[in-house]
Formats: C-alpha cells, structure tokens, sequence
C-alpha cells in the first residue's frame, strides 16, 4: 500500500489511499534494468519472492505488450495485464511498469524507467 499514495497523487486522484490490514515488514522496492534483461530480471525477483513467502502465491503485473515475453520465463505464476488481475490478490506482486521506456525497471516493481517519486529500498 505504500506505493499507493504517490500513484493517486500523480492520477490527479483527491482519495485517501487505501490503509493495509497487515504489514509484511518488508518495504516496496525498485530495480532499474536495460530492457534486453528485463525477463530474465523478473524471474530472478519472482524466484525470490517465491522464497520469501514460501507456500504463498506470487503473480506478476505487465503491461500487455510484455505478457508473452514474460511467460515464456514465469511458466509457474499468473502473468497478467492490470485489467485481467483486477480483483486478485497474492502475497506478493512483482509489478512490470506499463511506462517502460528505454531502460527497463523491476513491488517490487520491474521495468524499464525509474520514476522519482518511488520508493527505494536496496535491501529487498
């Protein structure tokens, strides 16, 4: 939920962001890649992830256009457009920023360009 707020801000949104009934202790955090390493990022970080919440379930947002891409790497979780995940919820969420640019950046979030206003956190 922490990542929350400064999405509303910039949507020109006036609601209050959502408040999390549970904390997992582990703060948001980015990573900056070049695009030709972005699957391979992402399957290391939802690799990860898999081992922090052992047993939980982990899925991966993406805009449309890197679905395939990301399937071909992530065969065992849910690689999803934000519209076809609406309503889901996992125990971690590995987000692929729909405004990839010339770099690529991986809430973690990977995808290719980093936004100012995101948390960061090197030691997730």
């Amino acid at each position: 939920m922490d990542l929350t707020e400064p999405v509303l801000k910039k949507a020109g949104s006036h609601n209050r962001p959502p408040r999390a009934v549970r904390s997992s202790g582990i703060a948001p955090w980015e990573l900056t890649v070049a695009p030709a390493d972005l699957a391979g990022a992402a399957a290391e970080a939802v690799r990860q992830l898999q081992q922090r919440w052992h047993g939980g379930t982990v899925g991966v947002i993406a805009p449309a256009d890197r679905i395939a891409e990301l399937l071909a790497v992530l065969s065992d979780v849910p690689v999803l457009t934000a519209t076809q995940s609406k309503g889901l919820e996992w125990d971690a969420t590995l987000l692929i920023d729909p405004r990839a640019s010339p770099l690529s950046r991986a809430v973690g979030t990977a995808s290719t360009s980093r936004s100012p206003d995101a948390p960061r956190n090197s030691d997730s």
